[in-house]
């Protein structure tokens, strides 16, 4: 009897302790589980105060383009302007010079190279040219840089649309190497002077 009486003590102290312990678990299960849940909220307004910021920042973007494409549209419909108007001033300068009576020399070629020769040799070439300009062209002079060089030119007036010849002779005497040489004309150009240039490479003689 009194060894029952003692089991029975024992069992009521052991379920004592356990409901103790499930009790002190269950609430920190619990505590944990709130703790838990109060740091997922947190994350969640976190996220959604990130998401609020980049929504922002993007549509602050988006009107800081659509400024600037309005600038640039501006400035381009000011460029065409100012080029619409740049070409009118162009064709009416163009229109303006067309009027006023001037010769005009165009040359085929201004340059010629008559490559190797050697020296003593005596060469020729012809420059061709037209006036192209609304008035009589003349020439008054033409001057070789040395006195190897012997140009020839037209001594009368050439009309509109006349072509003429400058004739170049170079003697290649006492010349050795590479040879620059100009021809110079005076002539009723605006600019009055017009420059013709021969080349030649002269090699000695051969024996």
């Amino acid at each position: 009897m009194r060894f029952q009486q003692m089991k029975l003590l024992l069992l009521c102290l052991l379920l004592s302790t356990l409901g103790s312990s499930l009790m002190a678990q269950s609430k920190k299960e619990l505590l944990a589980r709130i703790e838990k849940l109060e740091q997922e909220s947190l994350n969640q307004l976190r996220m959604l105060e990130q998401q609020a910021g980049l929504q922002e920042a993007l549509n602050n973007s988006i009107a800081r383009q659509d400024s600037m494409m309005a600038r640039l549209l501006a400035l381009e419909s000011l460029t065409k302007k100012m080029n619409r108007e740049l070409l009118l001033k162009e064709e009416k300068i163009a229109a303006l010079e067309q009027a006023i009576p001037r010769p005009k020399m165009e040359f085929v070629q201004t340059v010629y190279d008559f490559g190797e020769l050697e020296a003593g040799q005596k060469v020729e070439f012809e420059f061709e040219f037209q006036n192209t300009g609304n008035m009589p062209l003349q020439i008054f002079s033409a001057k070789g840089s040395c006195g190897c060089i012997v140009p020839e030119y037209p001594k009368k007036a050439l009309e509109t649309a006349e072509r003429g010849k400058i004739k170049v002779v170079f003697n290649s005497k006492g010349k050795k190497g590479l040879q620059r040489k100009t021809i110079t004309l005076k002539t009723n150009l605006p600019q009055e002077k017009v420059e013709l240039l021969i080349l030649a490479d002269v090699k000695a003689p051969k024996e």
